[in-house]
């Protein structure tokens, strides 16, 4: 009994160590740096005056990253394209 438990053991490895057919990584790739960027580009517009997270997706998705866009766009205009 004894030379089957230690034969046993020696093929057990802890549950951390099993591979789960269903758990795959995500590749690193073109999609993870855009997250990034746009991430990196929603802080620094969070960073200006009365610019929260919400307002910042919506400038980004408008095209404005930095605050010398915003500094350079026309405030009417870009109202005009926020309220649709």
């Amino acid at each position: 009994m004894s030379k089957l438990l230690s034969a046993t053991s020696s093929i057990r490895k802890p549950l951390y160590e099993i591979p789960n057919p269903a758990f795959k990584k995500k590749k690193r790739g073109a999609k993870m740096i855009k997250k990034s960027e746009k991430l990196k580009a929603i802080k620094h517009l969070q960073t200006l005056r009365n610019i929260g997270p919400k307002m910042a997706e919506k400038l980004y998705a408008l095209g404005i990253k930095t605050a010398e866009q915003m500094r350079k766009s026309n405030p009417e205009e870009l109202f005009e394209r926020l309220k649709q």
